[in-house]
This record gives structure tokens, C-alpha cells and sequence, in this order.
């Protein structure tokens, strides 16, 4: 794995690797990771671009976009992660204004896809504890039955991304996740895609990531096994997966 990661870095296109050098660069390139495939969708999200960015940090965040497309959905996470180190060179302001440009493309429309959404909140975490320290206190104790009503959203979410829209499937793979929650006699309600959406999703990482290790070693168990129900992961899954795992 580290070996792969260090070939991704250096078979980078060159224009990538000028853009991870600079603030403006790298906020470009997240801005260009966050871009819905649907065209509407996407069309709205350059209106806030051209809106929020200046003529400049615009036309860089242009210019990287077919190359970030043309690496596909494999490298997105690879690819966030790498920018990290430039968006600290921020300053509060910057790094505030930066954000809210994030959350605006992932919000827009309600479109974006979770994985989007999982990726923003990588960002967001890794910058946190730079611009507003660790936050103080220990974790808090508490069993699955106390979050099921989170767990029943990241599985119901998670089923939902690897089904293709089929429900019957996502029901297999939601009660495939299930199985592995370490509770008795539990009862945990499916949610259909309608039911359930980025700000569910969104409150159930927050209050998932305040719990202790155990819990949370658990919780993810039962949300990699809705991923791998079906006997296969694709690349997408696999990278969400991890992005929940971080985000927690």
C-alpha cells in the first residue's frame, strides 16, 4: 500500500503536482474533487465558483478540472489527502472562506453523493485540530443500543451507495450489516432513500465520533459488512468506507 500511494504521487500529471504547492492549488483541486457527474447539479456548482472565488483562484480551479476527472473516482481520497498540507498554509479567514465554499458544493441541489459529503468531512476534521486545536474531554461510554437510530443511517446509507438503486438488495446488505452489531434483541428500522439524507448522515458521524473506541470498532465491523454483502466492493465503496472510518 505505501508503495502504490508513493507511485500515485509521483505519476501525478505535473499540473496536479504545481497545484498541491499552493493554497489557491489545493483548494482548486478540492473544489474540482467535489464536482457532482450529474450536469445539472454540476452546472450550479460552477455558478457558486465563479461567484465565490476570485478571477484568479477561479481560473486555476478550471484548469484542474479535466485532469481531476480524467483520474477518476479511485484517487479522489489520495488526491484530498494530499492537498491537507497546502489548505493549512491558510489563514483563518482563508480557511474559513475555503469552507464554506466546501459545504456550498456539497449541499447544492441535495444532489452530491455521500461520498462527496464523507470526503468534505475528511477535509474538515484534518484541518480542525490545526486551526482550533484538539478538543479537550474523553470519550463517552455508552452501548450500541444507545446509537441505533445512527447506525440505522450510515448501514441504510452505505446499502443504498452499493445497490444501484435496487432496494431489494440494499435490505440484504442493511440486515448483512445488522448481523454484526454487538447487541441482543435489537430492533433497527431500514431506511428508504428518501428517508434519510447529508444532514442525517452528518448528525450520526458527529455523535458517533464522540463515543469510545469499542463502539465506534463496532459500528464500523457492521458498516463494512453491508458493504462486502453482495461478495464484491467496488473502488467507490471501498473509498467511502474509509471516509466514513475517518470521518469517526
Amino acid at each position: 500500500h505505501l508503495r502504490a500511494v508513493a507511485q500515485l504521487r509521483l505519476n501525478l500529471p505535473p499540473e496536479i503536482n504545481r497545484a498541491l504547492q499552493t493554497t489557491d492549488g489545493a483548494s482548486g483541486l478540492v473544489y474540482s474533487l467535489l464536482l457532482s457527474d450529474d450536469d445539472g447539479v454540476r452546472r450550479k456548482q460552477l455558478d457558486i465558483l465563479r461567484t465565490r472565488l476570485s478571477p484568479d483562484a477561479q481560473a486555476e480551479t478550471m484548469a484542474l478540472i479535466p485532469g481531476v476527472t480524467a483520474l477518476g473516482a479511485r484517487y479522489k481520497l489520495a488526491l484530498a489527502e494530499f492537498a491537507v498540507p497546502a489548505l493549512r498554509e491558510n489563514d483563518l479567514d482563508e480557511h474559513g472562506a475555503f469552507h464554506q465554499v466546501m459545504q456550498q458544493l456539497v449541499e447544492c441541489d441535495g444532489s452530491i453523493g455521500l461520498f462527496e459529503y464523507a470526503l468534505m468531512k475528511m477535509i474538515a476534521r484534518r484541518l480542525q485540530a490545526h486551526f482550533f486545536g484538539v478538543q479537550t474531554g474523553g470519550p463517552r461510554f455508552g452501548r450500541v443500543q444507545d446509537v441505533l437510530p445512527e447506525c440505522a443511517v450510515l448501514l441504510s446509507a452505505l446499502a443504498h451507495v452499493g445497490s444501484d438503486n435496487d432496494e431489494t438488495a440494499a435490505r440484504k446488505a442493511f440486515a448483512k450489516g445488522v448481523e454484526f452489531l454487538d447487541a441482543q434483541n435489537i430492533s433497527i428500522q431500514f431506511l428508504t432513500r428518501s428517508e434519510w439524507d447529508l444532514s442525517k448522515v452528518d448528525a450520526a458521524l458527529t455523535r458517533l465520533a464522540g463515543y469510545h473506541d469499542p463502539l465506534k470498532r463496532n459500528v464500523l465491523l457492521a458498516c463494512g459488512k453491508t458493504v462486502v454483502s453482495n461478495g464484491r466492493v467496488n473502488e467507490r465503496e471501498a473509498e467511502l468506507l474509509r471516509a466514513i472510518a475517518d470521518a469517526l
